[in-house]
């Protein structure tokens, strides 16, 4: 291998990896790096590229050090009732939709492509907006280490806080976010749990790069958060159009446009998102009759939900409920 001085590229290159391993197909994975300082450390060998050299096929990577934990993945729709903590963190990446998150007093809309860095031992909500959102969390431990990126080993000891990011690099981070999703998450095998540890590494690189800005989330004023605290609480009865306006001491077309503007969708179609969101969770969760479903949500007459639901989900809720029943 030669020097480094003589085969570093410029920040930014791409790296070819190809592993040369009985256990897996031969197969290439691209990846960008954005400090190649503090990577070419890792104990793996690997090839330097040009972008438009031609890779070389028999590249192998040893004994890759797990220095981040990935404990697990989800990807999909995620609502969650009651506020949830975990002792490790957990990066949540919009993909589809749009997402609201509570947490630390603060109320966050979160867009496709923008992430959310959840430091341990804070509490938190997810809501879909709009439906469906889908995202992926990536539940991990950064171990305590030099040879971890400098942006990484700041986060030693973070808890009860978050940080949001809103990348400019947005389609190679989904990419690899997918790629990690799709890693073995079981954990069965040791060599994909090393990729695993190296590709969350290369997302957290990108994440805090000087390429991405980091500006705060859209923010929500506290009279529309106690508005939508009541729609969210009371979905079978909600208040009218009237009675949010007056609550906030606001004209009804002035209500109408703050919400709008705060949360990117008018108070109607938000109401019918929490409805909908709240049907499907019923029906994938529970066996409650699908006529209690739509009284519980607000719906006098089993037929305006049916026709609400189908427009939204084509199919029916019993369709959709055969499907989608998590109950075992």
């Amino acid at each position: 291998m030669k020097d480094r001085a003589e085969t570093e590229p410029d920040r930014g290159f791409f790296l070819h990896i190809q592993l040369s391993l009985s256990l897996l197909a031969s197969s290439q994975q691209l990846l960008i790096i954005n400090n190649f300082d503090h990577f070419i450390r890792y104990k793996y060998i690997i090839q330097p590229l040009n972008r438009n050299a031609i890779p070389i096929n028999d590249f192998s990577i040893h004994n890759i050090d797990c220095m981040i934990r990935c404990i697990r993945n989800r990807y999909g729709v995620l609502d969650t009732n009651d506020p949830r903590k975990y002792p490790f963190f957990d990066l949540i990446f919009v993909h589809t939709g749009q997402i609201q998150a509570e947490l630390c007093e603060d109320q966050l809309l979160i867009n496709p492509f923008q992430a959310l860095l959840i430091y341990p031992d804070t509490p938190f909500r997810v809501f879909s907006v709009t439906s469906p959102a889908t995202i992926s969390m990536n539940h991990f431990l950064p171990e305590e280490t030099e040879t971890l990126p400098i942006e990484i080993q700041t986060l030693a000891g973070k808890k009860s806080s978050y940080k949001f990011f809103q990348p400019c690099s947005a389609s190679i981070l989904e990419h690899d976010i997918k790629r990690l999703a799709s890693l073995d998450p079981d954990g069965k095998s040791s060599i994909n749990t090393s990729l695993r540890s190296l590709l969350m590494m290369l997302i957290l690189t990108q994440l805090y790069s000087k390429e991405n800005r980091q500006c705060p989330a859209s923010s929500i004023s506290p009279e529309i958060s106690k508005i939508i605290d009541s729609l969210k609480n009371n979905l079978a009865h909600p208040p009218t159009l009237r009675d949010m306006a007056d609550k906030t001491g606001m004209s009804v077309s002035y209500f109408r446009s703050q919400f709008s503007r705060q949360l990117d969708i008018s108070p109607g179609k938000y109401l019918l998102d929490l409805r909908m969101n709240e049907a499907t969770r019923l029906l994938r969760e529970t066996l409650t009759p699908i006529k209690d479903i739509a009284e519980l949500i607000g719906y006098s007459n089993i037929v305006p939900f049916y026709n609400s639901f189908k427009t939204r989900f084509k199919m029916t809720p019993k369709e959709y409920r055969d499907k989608h029943l998590s109950l075992v």
